[in-house]
């Protein structure tokens, strides 16, 4: 159910995940204003050799900080840099090469050039590129190195977040670079046939009410409580359907029983669909759900029109 409606869930948010997007704002805080009491308090009594996005957590924090540094891995993850002055940017080990993702630049890096900053990058006195060294330092990377603009007013460095286009980290882009991530570094899964539905075209955004969508919902995902849900369950009750007393599954329910097929056939539907011929629930929906439906003609004959 945590998966996303177009996924064949029902959106809700996942409740570990989300607490650990919840987390990854506190670091946010933490990384963009160092100087806020929260901060002060923390990196004074947890940072006092390393920063906070190199440090770890001694076996004596608190279950508080712990918590803190797994929404700081979170951030990690998707941080990037923008070049300001370049003083406090590592060349090989930051990703400021980053746009979308992260991107660091290729090693190994020589032995003298180990712990170059960006600002060495720079011509003598400002903040324009050294091309010359470019190709020296880093040849593979000049073209997209240049590509950057420094700022030529001093402006110190800054951690951007790469999932939103402002660079500012919001808890809703935290929660869903942290479902990707899950996603990645869960092992595939092979196909079933729900995967194949198109879950917003063919349940969520045709004109109907929500409880219908719910049901068509269950239907689909074969979570109606038939016959043949009570056997793989083990409850003891009957498996057969109570008007024609055949086996009863969710594709039995809406297409296959007699009565069933007469309810089709008295829908107001144009053009020719046969019930009976559907093998499966989604294969039954995703050919009725293509008919037009006819417009109300009145009151037809019969009890009613007397």
């Amino acid at each position: 159910m945590a998966k996303p409606k177009s996924k064949g869930g029902l959106g809700f948010k996942d409740v570990t995940t989300f607490n650990d997007a919840l987390l990854a704002k506190i670091g946010w805080r933490i990384l963009k204003n160092p100087t806020c009491l929260l901060a002060r308090c923390l990196l004074g009594k947890y940072c006092q050799s390393e920063t906070f996005l190199k440090c770890q957590a001694p076996s004596s924090s608190s279950h508080g900080w712990r918590g803190v540094l797994m929404g700081r891995d979170l951030l990690k993850n998707q941080l990037g840099w923008m070049v300001g002055s370049g003083e406090s940017i590592e060349i090989w080990s930051e990703p400021w090469l980053s746009h979308c993702e992260q991107v660091r630049p290729f090693g190994p890096a020589p032995e003298h050039l180990q712990h170059l900053k960006v600002a060495d990058l720079f011509l003598p006195g400002s903040t324009d590129w050294d091309v010359e060294k470019l190709e020296q330092v880093l040849p593979f990377h000049k073209e997209q190195i240049l590509k950057i603009r420094p700022s030529r007013l001093g402006r110190s460095d800054d951690l951007v977040w790469l999932k939103n286009p402002s660079g500012e980290f919001f808890t809703r882009s935290g929660y869903l670079a942290a479902t990707e991530t899950e996603a990645n570094s869960t092992p595939s899964t092979p196909t079933t046939p729900v995967d194949t539905v198109k879950w917003l075209t063919s349940v969520w955004n045709i004109k109907t009410t929500e409880k219908i969508k719910i049901f068509l919902w269950k239907s689909l995902h074969g979570a109606l409580p038939v016959g043949e849900q009570f056997a793989i369950r083990s409850i003891p009750i009957s498996t057969l359907c109570r008007r024609c007393n055949t086996e009863e599954s969710v594709a039995h329910l809406l297409f296959h029983c007699p009565f069933a097929v007469q309810v089709w056939e008295l829908a107001p539907l144009a053009g020719h669909f046969n019930p009976q011929d559907a093998a499966t629930t989604i294969e039954g929906w995703e050919k009725a759900r293509l008919l037009p439906s006819l417009p109300p003609v009145g009151i037809g004959p019969g009890t009613l029109a007397a």
